[in-house]
Order: C-alpha cells, then structure tokens, then sequence
C-alpha cells in the first residue's frame, strides 16, 4: 500500500517538471526567435529622388576667376516724342473749303469772307480769291470762334454776305472735316529727359556687349577659354539734351556718350568655382543635380557686374543661380526614426508626402515580415 502512493506521487512530480521542461522550451524558442527577428530582420528602403530647384547666390571677384576688365567708348544721338504730360488750349479750327460759281458773273471775294456751315458754325476765308462764273476755288479757312465747335464733318457752307437770291449759286462746300478746335501740345518734364537718356544709354549698352562680342576671338590679353560676363556696367557718361523743362513740342534730341566694361574670365576657372561654391551654398541634404557646365549655360543663371574699383582694372561679381539638386542621405527626411515599425505603404505615404521624393520601393527580410525593424538600425536607405 505503501509502495502504491510512493508512485503516485512520482508520477505527480514528473507531470509537474514536465510543464515546468515544456514551457522553458517555449520560453527558450520565443527568445531564439526574438533574437533572430531583432539580429536579422531588415528592410531596404529605396529612394527615387525628384529634382528640386534652388536659388543660391555668389559672389566672385575677378582676380578669383583669373579675369580682366575691358573698356570702351561710345556715343550717339537719338530722338524721341514729346512727353505723356499733355495740356490742351482752345484755338480755332481750321481746313480747306470749294467755293463754286454758277452764276454768269466773276464773283471776287476778300479774305475773311465769312462762311456759315449748315449747323450754324461761322468761318471765315484766309486769303483773297476770285471765282470765275462756271467754276470753282479752293480757299483755306478758319472757324470765327476758338473751340472743339468749329471741329465739325464735311458741310455746305453759304455765303452770308451775298445777296439772297445769289446763294443758291454761289456757295462752299468741304470734303473733310475741320480740325484744331482744341490744340493739345506736349509739355517737356525732367522725368521725360531722365527717361530718354536712360533708353539712350541702355541702347549703347547692349552695342557695347555687341562689340566686346566680336572681339573676344581676336582681342589680346584675354585669358584662356574666354567667357565674356552678359553684363555692362558704365564708368562713365555724359548726356545733353536740346529740350529744356517746360519746352512745347512733338520731339526733342538726346545725346548720350559713355565708357563702358565688361569682364572677361576663364570659363574654366567659373565653371570649377560654381561647381565649388554652389554646393556649399545649397541647403543641408542636397547635393547638385547638374554639371557646372550646364548652370553656366542655363539661362536662368544671372552674372551681374556688381562694382568695379576707380581704375577700371579689377570688378566683383554677382551670380545668381537656379540649381537643379536632389536630396543626400543626410536629409533630414530620411530620419530613419519616422519609418520603423511602419508598412510599406505607410512609409511611401509618408516619404512621398515630400516634393523631395518622387517615388519609393521596399525589400523586407526575412519575406515573411510585413512592417520595418523596430530598430531604425535595422533600416538601409538607398538613393538610386
């Protein structure tokens, strides 16, 4: 009897120790199998780039691009209309009129011989005619009373001082209207001067830039790979002009003589410079999407003529430049701690969310896994 609960209580402990093997065994296999996941789950993250305008800003002297400042003198007159400030006086219009005579008498008639239109405007004749029965004469005239009144369309106009019965046969007529019944003159001001000018001197700019042109293949003293900078500046000028302030009248003349520079520098030089300096003015993250060839050469790339020094030798220039650039794996949108534990289309959600990034492609290991590491160490980011 006793041999019989001895075993009985064996057997309890062997069924205790059994669970107690079996769930270290569990406890054992779930740990190996965290291990695993957190020492070999991965997820590759490749970036596709979109291309990113950036506006940046140099600055460059001469000297640093092995340049040379070229002059030249020019001078030229031109003429331009009278100024937008206008005022209007009231005179007496004026045209031409046919006098006809069908009566059987020379009929003379002195100037001032007034003509009265159809519509009641009274004019008057400029000179003295004589109009010989069976024909007719052109007569210039003039209306009796300053005003917009007197400009009126082609009329019949009757003699008023003959007598009535010869009206019907001696009379004027006009085939174009009258005009001049209010008289508006240009009134010269100081802006319109200063504007003349300024229109004289960019003309003899652009011939200025024209010229250097022509002679950069043929100029001595140029450096090597010659790039002429698209840019005039003027050291010197002087203008006069035959219109006074105040002046009446359609036209007036400008004179305008200036120096003019241009900066011609090695075009290998500035293309390393730009390809230096751009980048280290770009944002954090970017890098530079073009060639410095093709910055130079983009129209949107601007050099300016910022100074130049009292002697005309040396200048410093200006350059504003639109980059074409594409994000760096040191861009702050890809913070490897924004994308774990996240699935795949909540990662391109929110990488693509940026204008930076065009388009995104995943690879997860082991296959089985559906969501990046937990451990942002665990993510490898590729731009391609």
């Amino acid at each position: 009897m006793a041999k019989t609960k001895s075993t009985l209580s064996q057997a309890r402990i062997e069924r205790y120790y059994n669970k107690i093997v079996v769930a270290f065994i569990a406890i054992a296999v779930l740990l190996l199998l965290c291990i695993v996941y957190f020492s070999f789950s991965k997820t590759v993250i490749t970036v596709h780039p979109a291309t990113v305008n950036q506006n940046v800003s140099l600055n460059a002297k001469t000297e640093d691009l092995d340049g040379v400042v070229l002059l030249t003198e020019l001078e030229d007159t031109a003429t331009f209309s009278g100024s937008s400030n206008n005022a209007s006086h009231l005179a007496k219009a004026s045209g031409t009129v046919t006098i006809y005579n069908k009566y059987t008498k020379d009929q003379p008639l002195v100037a001032s011989t007034r003509l009265l239109s159809d519509s009641g405007v009274l004019f008057r004749t400029t000179e003295t005619v004589n109009v010989k029965a069976g024909n007719s004469v052109q007569v210039g005239v003039a209306a009796d009373q300053e005003g917009a009144a007197g400009n009126i369309g082609p009329s019949h106009f009757e003699i008023v001082a003959l007598w009535d019965g010869l009206k019907d046969d001696i009379y004027a007529e006009s085939t174009t209207a009258m005009t001049g019944g209010v008289v508006t003159e240009s009134i010269l001001s100081q802006s319109d001067i200063d504007r003349a000018e300024a229109t004289l001197r960019e003309t003899l700019e652009k011939e200025a830039l024209d010229r250097f042109t022509a002679e950069l293949s043929t100029r001595a003293g140029l450096p090597e790979q010659p790039y002429l900078v698209q840019d005039i500046a003027v050291v010197s000028k002087t203008s006069s002009t035959d219109g006074a302030v105040g002046d009446t009248g359609d036209e007036f003349h400008v004179t305008e003589k200036i120096t003019a520079a241009a900066v011609v520098v090695n075009g290998n030089t500035l293309q390393t410079f730009i390809q230096d300096h751009a980048q280290q003015s770009m944002k954090t993250g970017f890098a530079l999407a073009d060639s410095a060839e093709s910055v130079l050469n983009n129209e949107k790339t601007a050099i300016t003529i910022s100074t130049i020094n009292n002697e005309s030798t040396a200048a410093e220039l200006e350059m504003t430049i639109e980059l074409n650039s594409q994000l760096t794996d040191q861009n702050s949108i890809l913070d490897k701690s924004e994308l774990t534990n996240k699935t795949a289309d909540e990662v391109r959600a929110y990488l693509t969310n940026f204008e930076e990034v065009d388009s995104v492609n995943l690879t997860f290991s082991p296959f089985w896994l559906n969501r990046t590491p937990s451990l942002k160490d665990h993510i490898i980011i590729n731009i391609q």
